[in-house]
């Protein structure tokens, strides 16, 4: 199921929906009423858009040591703590008590490999863990864990050029990119004015003013 619906409506925006809606709303209400009251545990698998490039990572809930638990069973490259966006799937669901983890990998319309792995090892290891398949887990690597994240954005409108990739370690003022102008002679630097970890890139060629380019979770 994708979230963007064929009205231009985004589903994760619209629980726990109405039979009376948007085609948005009633689908929610109808997962809401139908589906979600035997479900304990959600892992929403979700990519970046078009040109945002998410290293694969896992969020959960602030105070919900349940799902923090679960994340640390499914044990990607990186855990991050997020605040709840009203009428989501898992505002919903934390209301009701359901384990809820939000993983995040690749980019919209392509195949990442390496994301489509994390998530397969990710998914296997936490159905290992609450006896619903058989067999034994790989060796736990230890996720990094973060706390939050900002964008750093683009000083200036002009063709981008990242020069750092998703998952890198960053310390504050190092250089992660620059944008130029259309001859390459007019550079402007991107620098990190903190340090973390890369979770997304923009891969977009051309990029406006105050574009999210470097998504840095710390």
């Amino acid at each position: 199921m994708q979230r963007q619906l064929p009205d231009g409506r985004d589903l994760n925006r619209f629980f726990p929906g109405s039979p009376r809606g948007s085609l948005a709303s009633r689908l929610a209400h109808a997962l809401v009423t139908e589906v979600l009251p035997a479900v304990d545990v959600v892992i929403d698998m979700h990519s970046g858009a078009a040109r945002r490039h998410n290293h694969p990572h896992l969020r959960y809930t602030e105070g919900d040591e349940n799902s923090l638990a679960l994340a640390e069973v499914f044990d990607p490259p990186l855990i991050m703590k997020a605040p709840i966006r009203h009428k989501s799937l898992r505002e919903h669901l934390v209301s009701l008590g359901r384990t809820y983890l939000l993983f995040e990998g690749g980019k919209a319309g392509s195949l990442d490999e390496d994301a489509i792995r994390e998530a397969h090892r990710g998914i296997t290891r936490v159905m290992l863990h609450l006896g619903l398949w058989s067999g034994s887990p790989d060796t736990e690597r230890g996720a990094v864990r973060v706390e939050a994240s900002k964008w750093v954005r683009a000083p200036h409108a002009g063709l981008f050029h990242p020069l750092v990739e998703n998952g890198s370690h960053v310390v504050e003022g190092m250089v992660l990119g620059s944008v130029t102008d259309p001859y390459g002679e007019l550079a402007h630097q991107v620098k990190a004015s903190f340090g973390g970890y890369v979770l997304c890139v923009n891969t977009a060629p051309v990029v406006n003013q105050g574009d999210a380019l470097f998504h840095v979770a710390y």
